[in-house]
């Protein structure tokens, strides 16, 4: 139990930091906005809020109230390179979906403002779409695993329009190698965290020249 504690803790703190190291105007973003984006399951709906950096910092901004179908699961909020920001999210039949959701902070909170869920193609059963970073347009980088988000995780890209995935294979990860938190910043170098037994967590970066993970620091807190 302690374990878990301690790498929910983690997985919290590395978020928070990677996130705000892409909220430059040079990020790459087609429209930059000061805010971090949060989602949060209540009862029978899924609750998209944010912390506006330019107001006091906190997650007091409901922006836009998503009804939750029965059985239904998050496992990210992605923002896109528009204002929109997409949600991936898992089914009661054990389907992997993207939901797309038109700039959060231009609509009200009550307002349903949802595209129609795009299926993930080409996953196994029981296996999700867990994390994801948008690389351009129509297209993100992503990683699966069990729906249960356990090792083995593979690097995926997934086009946003037909819901296509892509095995990156040459980004090969260990057993139990676990890899989330996505962010790119003004050098459109996308990094990520990382964490196993062997060698606990690290901050690396995609090596897009060499498709391979390059670890750039050893992570501690």
């Amino acid at each position: 139990m302690k374990i878990l504690k301690a790498l929910h803790v983690f997985w919290g703190k590395a978020m928070l930091a990677l996130c705000l190291t892409c909220l430059s105007p040079n990020c790459g973003w087609a429209e930059p906005v000061p805010v971090i984006y949060g989602i949060k399951t209540i009862s029978d709906s899924f609750v998209i809020k944010g912390i506006d950096l330019t107001d006091n910092g906190s997650f007091e901004n409901e922006l836009v109230r998503i009804e939750r179908l029965p059985g239904e699961q998050i496992k990210d909020i992605v923002q896109l390179t528009t204002a929109d920001v997409a949600l991936l999210k898992v089914k009661s039949n054990k389907q992997s979906v993207i939901e797309t959701v038109t700039n959060p902070t231009a609509v009200a909170a009550v307002t349903n403002s949802v595209s129609q869920d795009i299926p993930v193609d080409g996953l196994s059963q029981g296996i999700a779409l867990q994390h994801a970073i948008a690389l351009n347009k129509g297209t993100l980088i992503g990683v699966t695993s069990d729906i249960a988000d356990i090792p083995p995780f593979k690097l995926v890209s997934v086009n946003l329009n037909s819901g296509k995935v892509t095995d990156l294979k040459s980004y090969s990860l260990s057993g139990d190698q676990r890899i989330a938190n996505f962010t790119r910043c003004s050098d459109r170098i996308i990094y990520a965290t990382t964490l196993s037994r062997q060698s606990g967590p690290r901050l690396v970066k995609i090596d897009s020249k060499n498709r391979k993970f390059s670890e750039v620091a050893k992570l501690h807190f």
